[in-house]
């Protein structure tokens, strides 16, 4: 009885042991497999975007800074064409804007937005534009952003020619991962 009770764990422990090999080498299979598509980073999204604007002379000297942060919804399609709309508050002052642009990704989750952003009240007036490295994370449920954008010419608040640059990062959620309702 005491041997089949020692052969009955022993075997026990073998097939637990060969569940978990088997499972480990799933999920290495998994990872080593995993890439990431325009296609799977189709959909709506939610956005949240917070830094700091920084305005400097032509020497580099800093005249002024301000908080900046915006909230809002884009949706990309299976091209990466992207369109959508935000709200942007620069040191207390709002500004909403649509949103239209592309968005590019590489096989290792990382890629680029490039955004135009366009008065609502008038179309045809532009507010400016940007670029954003993305690291898409959770299996393309989120997306981890740093603006890129290089400074632009922008004038002091004491008359001349400065330029205005920016420290943001964004963060932005699949808003129904898995679905396909704006694809």
């Amino acid at each position: 009885m005491k041997n089949k009770i020692v052969w009955a764990m022993l075997a026990a422990m073998f097939l637990v042991s060969m569940a978990a090999v088997a499972g480990e080498n799933r999920e290495k299979r998994n990872r080593d497999d995993y890439t990431c598509s325009l296609p799977m980073i189709a959909g709506s999204w939610g956005l949240i975007e917070s830094g700091t604007l920084i305005l400097r002379d032509l020497n580099g000297n800093i005249l002024a800074t301000g908080p900046m942060a915006t909230a809002g919804r884009y949706t990309i399609d299976a091209h990466g064409n992207l369109s959508g709309a935000w709200t942007a508050s620069e040191a207390g002052k709002t500004t909403p804007a649509n949103l239209t642009g592309t968005a590019t990704v590489n096989p290792d989750c990382t890629g680029t937005i490039t955004l135009s952003l366009w008065d609502p009240s008038n179309p045809e007036t532009s507010l400016g534009g940007g670029t954003s490295f993305v690291v898409y994370v959770d299996n393309a449920r989120k997306a981890l952003m740093v603006i890129t954008s290089p400074p632009i010419p922008y004038p002091p608040p004491n008359g001349g020619f400065g330029m205005l640059g920016m420290t943001l990062t964004a963060e932005a959620t699949k808003l129904f991962p898995g679905g396909d309702e704006d694809q």
